[in-house]
């Protein structure tokens, strides 16, 4: 694994499409102030930005911030 800051256009990277994992290169990248958002969760704590997107365990997914107190997160094991 490698600190987010660290990662450079090339670098390979996990990502999840349609609810499987996968690997793929960088190819551009972009710097930025964004808030973030916080939330607790029976598995600690997730924070991310607003625009995050989720999947919840409806199936659907959702931005972060349009997240409601009640909503089931799927949860990533590896």
């Amino acid at each position: 694994t490698k600190a987010i800051e660290a990662i450079v256009i090339g670098d390979e990277v996990t990502t999840i499409t349609t609810g499987k994992q996968t690997t793929g290169k960088v190819a551009a990248l972009f710097r930025g102030v964004s808030p973030l958002v916080e939330f607790e969760t029976s598995a600690g704590k997730f924070v991310c930005t607003p625009k995050q997107p989720l999947h919840l365990a409806t199936g659907e997914a959702k931005m972060a911030g349009e997240l409601t107190v009640g909503e089931k997160l799927l949860r990533w094991v590896d």
